[in-house]
């Protein structure tokens, strides 16, 4: 019996020195959900690839995993990736190893890593100009177009998109999608604007023939993009120092030229049309900004018609106003004539021309063909309509503005306010803005009318 007891204990003295040895660690193991990828050609795939991983530790816990990309390593703890491979320059096809090697939670690292050759194609980026951008077949000064570019390989891989102009050299524009505007000069240069700031000068422009732009991108492995092209289009410089816009008909045009012809002031002339689109810019900023600056005066004349945006409609007044304001800013000289209407009562126009509000009531205000716009600075003519003129819409003239004109109104209804028809603006001492609250087409009579008007205005005044 001592015998059996003392063999009891020399077994559980041994199994005790067993459990005060050190385990040993085992590695863990590493898999791919995709350890082997066959593309060739065309089927190959693109540089932006997904992979998936996992990794199994019989005897502790996976705490992340060493990921190396042909040779270079980094760690994680996520057990998929969305890799962003590069090709270098000039290549167009590259094959990638990837390897995947599990970490435990003592540190032991997957002594045979899964792996996987990835097969990869660089895709060319793409570039377009906007399609609802695109350049009429005929340009005033100014041609603006929008453009996009697009990567497969994701963007970030585009460096580089150039434009260029006809057969000129090709220049960079930046790789963030912008406006560029070109504005044709009399001598054949260019003026290049990017987001309506002047960039360069450029040369290569047909003051005859049709006019052609051109852009493509270049991403980093060096392959360019498709060449976008615009549609053709014929150019016309500035060629004298005032303009015309009429937003009206254009045969009330005719009476603006004819009276400005007659007044001997030599001018330029655009005409717009709100139902076909004619003479209407796809972006009006910075279009008519930069339109505006070649000129020292301009004859706007307009209605209450309204006008198609990129974002909608709007009145030709609101529409033109920050373009008219930066006209102001750097000395330039306005001449306004419009219909007014209530709808326009809290137009952006209001804080560029000389007008502090509409004047509304209920009822009607009428100008008959024996009253007169009666001038109220000496040195300005009276002028008479031809006929009677309905839904007269007053101004109360801005703080820093002077009444020009009072109209002999006829009220009918109730109508009831002021009967300011007219306002004059200064800049250093000197009148730079003078607005008609009517269409000057309605002032046909001889001696009394539109003709000797204008002749005031821009022979005397400005």
């Amino acid at each position: 019996m001592r015998h059996a007891v003392f063999a009891i204990a020399i077994v559980f003295l041994g199994g005790c020195r067993n459990n005060d040895q050190l385990k040993e660690n085992f590695p863990p193991e590493t898999q791919l959900q995709v350890d082997t990828i066959i593309r060739s050609g065309d089927l190959r795939l693109g540089t932006n690839v997904q992979l998936h991983w996992y990794g199994t530790d019989r005897d502790g816990f996976i705490a992340g995993y060493n990921v190396a990309v042909n040779g270079t390593s980094s760690f994680t703890t996520a057990t998929d990736s969305l890799f962003s491979f590069s090709i270098d320059a000039g290549v167009d096809t590259a094959d990638v190893l990837v390897e995947i090697a599990a970490v435990d939670n003592e540190g032991a690292v997957d002594e045979s890593p899964a792996s996987v050759v990835v097969p990869i194609k660089n895709a060319a980026p793409e570039v377009s100009i906007d399609p609802d951008g695109f350049l009429p077949d005929s340009a005033f000064i100014v041609a603006t177009l929008d453009w996009r570019a697009s990567d497969a390989d994701g963007d970030e891989t585009i460096e580089l998109v150039e434009a260029k102009l006809n057969n000129g050299n090709w220049f960079s524009i930046g790789t963030q999608p912008s406006l560029l505007s070109f504005a044709l000069n009399g001598d054949g240069t260019v003026d290049f604007y990017k987001n309506a700031q002047w960039t360069d000068s450029l040369s290569g422009a047909s003051l005859t023939g049709e006019n052609f732009l051109f852009l493509r991108a270049k991403d980093r492995a060096g392959i360019y993009s498709a060449i976008d092209t615009s549609t053709g289009f014929l150019w016309a410089p500035a060629v004298e120092n005032t303009l015309i816009i009429n937003g009206q008909a254009e045969y009330l045009g005719t009476y603006y030229k004819a009276w400005m012809d007659s007044a001997n002031v030599s001018h330029d002339y655009i005409q717009m049309d709100a139902v076909t689109g004619a003479g209407i810019p796809a972006y009006w900023d910075p279009t008519y900004e930069i339109i505006m600056s070649r000129y020292n005066a301009i004859a706007l004349f307009t209605d209450a018609t309204v006008f198609p945006t990129k974002s909608g409609s709007d009145y030709l007044l609101n529409i033109l106003a920050l373009s008219t304001q930066k006209f102001l800013q750097k000395g330039g000289k306005l001449f306004t004539a419009s219909q007014l209407s209530a709808p326009m009562a809290s137009g952006a126009f209001l804080d560029i021309f000389p007008i502090e509000s509409l004047v509304l009531s209920s009822g009607q205000a009428r100008l008959t063909n024996d009253s007169s716009l009666v001038a109220l600075d000496a040195s300005f003519p009276d002028m008479r309509p031809q006929n009677i003129v309905l839904g007269v819409v007053p101004v109360a003239p801005s703080a820093d503005a002077t009444a020009l004109y009072d109209g002999q109104l006829t009220k009918i209804a109730g109508w009831n306010g002021a009967t300011t028809l007219g306002a004059t603006r200064t800049q250093n001492g000197l009148i730079n803005q003078v607005f008609i609250a009517l269409p000057l087409h309605l002032f046909t009579r001889p001696n009394e009318g539109g003709q000797e008007l204008l002749d005031h205005v821009f022979n005397a005044v400005f």
